[in-house]
Order: structure tokens, then C-alpha cells, then sequence
């Protein structure tokens, strides 16, 4: 991702509509997915690809938590905000040993990595037997455009896709759904718009579009509604999608 869009995110990203939405949602899938760890064991958790690190803070509900990423810049932020417990990622292989984390997520992440099956495999070695891994990814690749380019994204992701990738890794998939479905039409009309008329200048980034107010908190109500519906039900369609998967016992 383009450096100066973690400044951005670190400055926007408690806040903005999209965020925030999304934010509820895996709060949600992960709240009615989990079940309680046996007593004494607190659940590891590591979050890969953890940008700026607000992910971080919401995720300690759940357990002890982790990141990782492999930007400097994304590491200072987390720190910045007070997360002392995050590594700089260096190579394809996750800094850990085996089995070591009870639940990992991969928030936005997979398609800014060009060999995401390796990936994949890393996250199921890292697992513990049972651990359960939540992966959220933009959804059609007809839907390319410049917030593609200027994050650096390798794919858009066709539903089977995801699918085969986690399935190849030797994990077992539990659900896979759309999200951002409300905001669906919208969203895709400002994104054809843009490819027909490119703006002029320097490309900027989609999250600039809308600002702190009200707008911005309608839309933030409007897309974290379909929490309610997502903890126990998939959707046909939506700018996104979100997997849940699990390690097999070994």
C-alpha cells in the first residue's frame, strides 16, 4: 500500500463509515462464531496484516492478541497507538512456531499479497487444531479501479476463488458470504463512474470521498446493519466478501 495512506488510515480509520461498519460486522461474525476457550486457556489471537492497529484493541475481547505486518510504517503506527506486541513481517513464512494461535484474521489483506496460497498455508500451520481463521477480501474483479491501484491490490476475488484458495491450504471452510450489500449499487456506480472518467491529477483515495458528519454516520448505520443478519445468515452479493474457516485436527 502506497505510505502515506497509513498516515491516512491511522488518522481516519476509528471513524470513517467503512471502517466502522466493517469493524461491527467481524465483531459480530466472530462474537456468535467463537465458543469459549477451556478454563485457564486465554485464546491467542494474531492479526495478520494489521495496518494501523485499531483492529487490534477491538480484537482483545476475544482474547490475547498479536499483529503483524510487513510495513515498517504499520508497525510504528501500532506501537504509536499503544500495541506493544506486533512484528515486523520479513519473509513469506509468519514469525511463529506451529499451532500457536487459537484464532487468526487476515482483515483486507490476502489480495495485497501476490502468492496468497502460500499465505493461506502459513495461517494453517499457525493454527492451532480447531483454531478458526476469518478472512475479509473486495469482492468481482469487474470492479477494478483506482483504489486497486494506488493499495496495491493483486485481485479482486470471485466468490469460488476464495473458496478454492482456503480449501487448497488444507483448511475447512464454514461459511463464505458477500457483505457490504446495502450499499452495493452505490458503491459500484462511483466506482464505473471513475473508470470512465478518470479523475485528472494524482489518483485519490475512495476514503476521501466523504468526510466526518452526517453523511458519514448514516452511512456507517446503514452498512454495519447487516451485522444482525450476518451472524447466522450469508448474502447473495456485496462489495466484499468475508470466509470463516477452521483448522482440521492434525
Amino acid at each position: 500500500m502506497r505510505e502515506d495512506f497509513y498516515a491516512e488510515y491511522f488518522r481516519i480509520e476509528d471513524r470513517h463509515w467503512w471502517f466502522v461498519g466493517r469493524r461491527q460486522i467481524i465483531l459480530a461474525v466472530l462474537g456468535a462464531h467463537l465458543t469459549p476457550p477451556p478454563n485457564g486457556h486465554t485464546a491467542r489471537i494474531l492479526d495478520l496484516g494489521c495496518g494501523t492497529g485499531t483492529m487490534l484493541s477491538y480484537l482483545r475481547r476475544f482474547g490475547e492478541v498479536e499483529g503483524v505486518d510487513a510495513d515498517e510504517q504499520a508497525v510504528r503506527y501500532c506501537q504509536a497507538r499503544g500495541h506493544a506486541r506486533v512484528r515486523l513481517l520479513e519473509s513469506e513464512a509468519l514469525p511463529y512456531p506451529d499451532d500457536s494461535f487459537d484464532l487468526l484474521t487476515a482483515l483486507d489483506v490476502l489480495e495485497h499479497i501476490e502468492d496468497d496460497g502460500r499465505a493461506l498455508e502459513e495461517v494453517a500451520r499457525v493454527l492451532r487444531p480447531g483454531g478458526a481463521f476469518l478472512a475479509t477480501v473486495p469482492a468481482y474483479p469487474w470492479m477494478w479501479g483506482a483504489q486497486d491501484e494506488i493499495s496495491h491490490h493483486f485481485r479482486r476475488y470471485k466468490l469460488r476463488q476464495l473458496e478454492q484458495r482456503i480449501l487448497a491450504a488444507g483448511l475447512e471452510l464454514e461459511r463464505l458470504t458477500h457483505f457490504n450489500t446495502i450499499l452495493f449499487a452505490p458503491i459500484a456506480a462511483v466506482r464505473l463512474a471513475r473508470r470512465l472518467t478518470p479523475p485528472k491529477g494524482e489518483p485519490r483515495s475512495d476514503f476521501q470521498l466523504t468526510r466526518e458528519g452526517a453523511a458519514n454516520r448514516v452511512l456507517a448505520g446503514v452498512f454495519s446493519a447487516e451485522r444482525r443478519w450476518l451472524r447466522t445468515r450469508d448474502l447473495p452479493f456485496g462489495i466484499s466478501l468475508l470466509a470463516l474457516a477452521s483448522a482440521p485436527a492434525r
